[in-house]
């Protein structure tokens, strides 16, 4: 089971990722504005990423 939110540093600036599933089974809400501006990732994508 993995983050809802994940900060990331890229080009010298710090975006995120959204994990909807992850978002969905913690009962959580995230507004739309919220998701235009995050990377949107899956649950699969997000089991295989290594930390960093």
């Amino acid at each position: 089971r993995g983050g809802v939110i994940r900060f990331v540093l890229e080009d010298n600036r710090v975006r995120f990722e959204v994990n909807v599933e992850a978002a969905h089974q913690a009962d959580l809400t995230i507004s739309s504005r919220l998701l235009t501006l995050a990377r949107i990732i899956q649950q699969a994508a997000a089991e295989t990423r290594k930390p960093g």
